[in-house]
């Protein structure tokens, strides 16, 4: 199992992957399209590089619409069309080919219908990226037909699923990761980093920006005997997760970089964690990157 680390696109991410602590990432299109981003540096010093198409932040929709897309309304809110968005993300991805591994779709179904995603998916087989393309499942408009047919489809044999969302019950996961191992094909749970569901269910690989924690809400992320953890920087608990160096920082930004290695190295020793309990019950995960 893989444990993708989101929102690396900053520049105090960076210097904790420059210093080797992050495995693997999941980037977003829409965050790196407006910063300058050294996506060969990023290549240079990571196994696994996933480039979301920021689908879920770019296309706000009003509360209450319960859409898998982010449900606030943003103050500033972009000009360009689905289509017109959709053209740059293209094009970024056909100049960009050689530095990431995969890339998901441009998932909006359920803002411009599942066919104009369907017609997006034709023109990106068309340009020969789709060995690449991560499609994905979004339960309101994917059947379970549309699933299978997916599957049945996909090149880069990896697909991805939607993570827990509220106000909705939660996915057939067990049944959904059966469909697409039987056809030995990779899914990735989009933000889903819960214990119960990453030792419940065997998913290739999920994403989280918990790791940056420390930057937003002056917290970090341990690894205990039951999982994941977070803990504030100013408790005493800090002090105690060995080699963390916490203690002997004074100035803010130091701190913040310092509790997003801490945290990354968290991740890679509970994924590691993972792969081990799998392994036990008899799965195992084909790497081929």
């Amino acid at each position: 199992m893989k444990l993708f680390l989101a929102g690396a696109e900053g520049r105090e991410p960076a210097k904790v992957i420059g210093r080797k602590y992050v495995r693997n990432v999941f980037l977003s299109y829409y965050a790196m399209r407006k910063k300058k981003i050294d996506l060969a540096f990023y290549r240079q010093n990571l196994k696994t590089i996933i480039v979301d198409s920021g689908a879920h932040t770019f296309f706000s929709e009003l509360q209450g619409e319960g859409l898998s897309v982010s449900v606030h309304t943003k103050k500033t809110r972009t000009k360009e069309t689905p289509e017109e968005y959709w053209e740059m993300y293209k094009k970024w991805l056909m100049e960009n080919y050689k530095y990431f591994d995969y890339f998901v779709e441009l998932d909006i179904g359920e803002i411009v219908g599942q066919n104009t995603v369907l017609k997006w998916r034709g023109e990106i087989k068309k340009l020969g990226l789709y060995h690449k393309c991560i499609t994905c499942y979004h339960p309101r408009v994917v059947s379970w037909k549309a699933w299978e047919e997916m599957l049945n489809d996909s090149e880069s044999k990896y697909v991805a699923v939607e993570g827990e969302r509220p106000g909705r019950n939660s996915l057939p996961y067990g049944r959904l990761l059966k469909a697409a191992y039987d056809r030995n094909i990779k899914v990735h749970g989009f933000a889903l980093i819960k214990r119960r569901l990453l030792e419940k269910y065997p998913f290739y690989s999920a994403d989280s920006s918990s790791w940056l924690a420390g930057g937003q809400y002056g917290a970090m992320l341990s690894v205990t005997k039951k999982g994941t953890k977070t803990i504030k920087i100013k408790s005493k608990d800090v002090l105690k997760i060995k080699h963390s160096g916490l203690d002997k920082l004074l100035d803010k930004k130091s701190l913040m970089i310092k509790s997003m290695e801490v945290s990354a190295m968290a991740y890679n020793k509970y994924e590691d964690y993972l792969n081990k309990l799998w392994s036990l019950r008899g799965i195992t995960y084909e790497d081929n990157n």
